[in-house]
């Protein structure tokens, strides 16, 4: 009898571990089927693939994208609405190494920021292992499909990017220095540009700003930039925005210029710096902003769109406009009264369609050091996409 029941659970014990072999073997394989070789994908490009279908991109949309009561906002009357973008190079994208600066192939690229153009989507990507040289993915917004890459002369964090329509520009945040700058480029540039073709970084212009350090979020409007820092708690984290000058841009701030202005106010009166900032125009106003803030977008109507990711729980969006009508002087003090809604977790960059209508937003969730977190057992679920999601908000006034 005992021989029996033994060699009963001897045979149940030896399915399981079959079984959980055979589980593990085929997560890996679905795994390793998402990263590709250098042979793969044609040097100087990037894998224009996705890595899931597109009904499962919407299945998580439709199980979290929901407004402040909780109501869904993707149902089957609207769902043809969202419109999906797959998010190039996540398989794998070419680069050059910034040390060797020869041509090296990457396939742990981290999307941050989102940006529109009238014709394009730009998406910046950083290198996870923090070797390769940043990019940005021009994508059609006709056809939704993958252009070119930009191959930047640095290596920053890009965690923020805006399109400047009137001046034909694009910017982006470049931290490279050890305290906050910008990147630009102008339309004519990127027009011309073709990695294949220059083998070497697109020439790219600098502006130091050595007032601040890294910046997660960046957007322009009615000649003021937006710039958003992440933080964790309210000591860490602010928004400020900044006059422009003619060419659309910040001016510099050296290291120097820097030391200087804050031998001018005392050390520990913060207040007061700001408010010499503001008097001496270098910056127009300053707020702490909000808890994890990564986006930041504000359309020509001026409502303003903010993204706030939360780890493993679905990311917040916030709606709203200025506090001072008429924006001459932009203020983004956090309210309970503005509108939100819930969205996937690891939320980056977002993007406001000119009208309003639409929300572009982008995560970082489809980058190969993310998408394989957790074990065989219990994978995160991740989105490859920049996902255009249909808004019907109304927001007022301050």
């Amino acid at each position: 009898m005992w021989k029996k029941i033994i060699g009963i659970s001897l045979t149940i014990c030896s399915i399981l571990v079959i079984g959980i072999i055979f589980y593990r073997g085929h997560d890996a394989s679905r795994y390793q089927k998402m990263v590709d070789k250098p042979s793969d994908v044609k040097k100087w490009q990037a894998d224009p693939r996705p890595l899931q279908t597109k009904a499962d991109t919407l299945n998580q949309l439709k199980k979290v994208v929901k407004d402040q009561g909780g109501k869904t906002l993707i149902n089957k009357k609207n769902r043809h609405q969202i419109k999906t973008t797959v998010i190039p190079g996540l398989r794998g994208a070419w680069s050059i190494n910034f040390k060797t600066k020869k041509a090296a192939f990457g396939t742990d690229w981290v999307p941050q920021g989102i940006t529109q153009s009238d014709q394009s989507y730009f998406v910046s990507v950083y290198d996870g292992e923090k070797k390769l040289n940043s990019l940005i993915f021009q994508i059609d917004k006709s056809s939704r499909k993958y252009i070119k890459t930009l191959i930047l002369p640095t290596k920053a964090h890009l965690g923020g990017i805006t399109y400047d329509q009137d001046h034909q520009q694009l910017i982006y945040s470049d931290d490279t220095h050890g305290n906050a700058g910008f990147g630009y480029l102008s339309q004519k540039q990127i027009d011309s540009y073709t990695a294949s073709e220059a083998k070497a970084p697109i020439a790219a212009k600098h502006i130091d700003w050595s007032l601040g350090v890294r910046t997660s979020a960046i957007t322009v409007y009615n000649h003021q930039m937006v710039v958003a820092k992440y933080g964790r708690n309210a000591n860490e984290r602010s928004i400020i925005t900044l006059p422009l000058n003619k060419k659309g841009l910040p001016d510099p701030i050296s290291r120097k210029e820097s030391a200087e202005i804050f031998k001018k106010t005392s050390e520990n009166d913060f207040k007061g710096l700001v408010q010499y900032l503001i008097k001496h125009h270098i910056i127009n106003s300053y707020d702490k902003g909000r808890n994890r803030l990564q986006g930041v977008s504000v359309s020509d109507s001026e409502m303003a769109a903010f993204s706030q990711s939360n780890g493993d729980s679905p990311s917040k969006i916030w709606f709203q406009v200025g506090e001072n009508s008429g924006w001459s002087n932009l203020k983004f003090a956090a309210t309970e009264g503005d509108s939100i809604i819930t969205v996937p977790h690891s939320a980056e960059g977002v993007s406001l369609s000119p009208d309003d209508k639409s929300l572009s937003i982008i995560f970082e969730s489809g980058a190969k050091k993310y998408r394989e977190g957790g074990s065989f057992t219990k994978r995160p679920t991740f989105m490859d996409r920049i996902v255009d999601i249909p808004i019907n908000i109304k927001v007022e006034y301050k």
